[in-house]
């Protein structure tokens, strides 16, 4: 079934064998089938738990005793409010763990162990642990970086700090404050997210400062993508209506026009224009940093 077939191209069998237990396969896929109820999603968290479990020190996790471990998870319900319940009253008590989780389910890009490290350099002591001990529900790419491996478990830590802006707040500020650090118009991360986040811990006025008249010209310079710069004149164009300050409104929609004639009417049509631009923005900061 597509359980088995899952099981079969996870890490566990190759796991289990690099250590010698393959004999231990049988019983930890009828356990990952029979907890996952049918569903691919649990059934791949369950194999990962499975994985981390295999390689941890025996008073953790008794040897040969993989299969009772994944016992201990709930059962499937149909959006595992359950079994993510079950993750965050394992990691409550570490102040570190559900930092990490609450601020991977508010940012939307991928952030490195070492990056992590200089957002709350208080934990870097022991955020490989907390990384580790949340592998199951995380995506963590060697050379990309770290993320929630899917929406579901972000929604629900989401939901958490739903409606307590000082919480948001303080969870996101540490990150907002790093990529202040980067440099809003020349890291590509904090162009594309800093006003996101702005918005989320209620800086709205901060939002529409910083989309000035001059917020185009800067973009450009730093070569940062059209669809970023309009992505961000979205989101201010979205708080100016909710503030109704038709004024920088009106002013946006112009802001939103020289976008337009930057990217795709002088760079996406002139091709001598973007190959110039291209060789001096080089000339400048380097080809890497095109």
């Amino acid at each position: 079934n597509d359980i088995s077939q899952l099981f079969d191209r996870s890490d566990v069998p190759s796991t289990l064998a690099a250590c010698g237990r393959l004999e231990e396969s049988h019983s930890i896929l009828t356990t990952v089938t029979r907890k996952a109820g049918g569903s691919p999603l649990y059934a791949t968290y369950l194999c990962r738990m499975a994985v981390g479990a295999i390689g941890m020190p025996s008073g953790i996790v008794p040897a040969d005793s993989v299969s009772s471990y994944l016992s201990s998870v709930p059962e499937c319900d149909h959006d595992l409010k359950a079994y993510y319940e079950w993750v965050v009253r394992s990691i409550e008590s570490d102040s570190g763990a559900i930092w990490t989780a609450e601020l991977l389910s508010q940012i939307d890009f991928a952030v490195t162990r070492d990056e992590l490290k200089q957002i709350r350099p208080e934990f870097q002591g022991y955020l490989d642990r907390v990384i580790n001990r949340l592998s199951p529900v995380l995506s963590i790419d060697v050379a990309h970086g770290i993320r929630i491996y899917h929406e579901s478990f972000q929604r629900f830590m989401g939901a958490r700090v739903l409606g307590n802006s000082q919480e948001l707040s303080q969870i996101l500020a540490p990150a907002i404050q790093w990529l202040e650090s980067k440099g809003h118009f020349r890291d590509l991360r904090a162009f594309r997210s800093l006003f996101s986040l702005l918005q989320k811990v209620g800086k709205d006025h901060e939002v529409l400062s910083r989309t000035d008249q001059n917020f185009v010209v800067k973009a450009v310079a730093n070569a940062q993508p059209a669809d970023a710069v309009e992505a961000n004149v979205a989101i201010a164009a979205r708080v100016a209506a909710k503030m109704q300050d038709w004024p920088v409104l009106a002013r946006l929609l112009e802001i939103a026009r020289t976008a337009d004639s930057a990217y795709y009417d002088n760079l996406g049509r002139d091709h001598l224009l973007a190959e110039a631009y291209g060789d001096a923005f080089a000339s400048v900061y380097g080809s890497n940093a095109l």
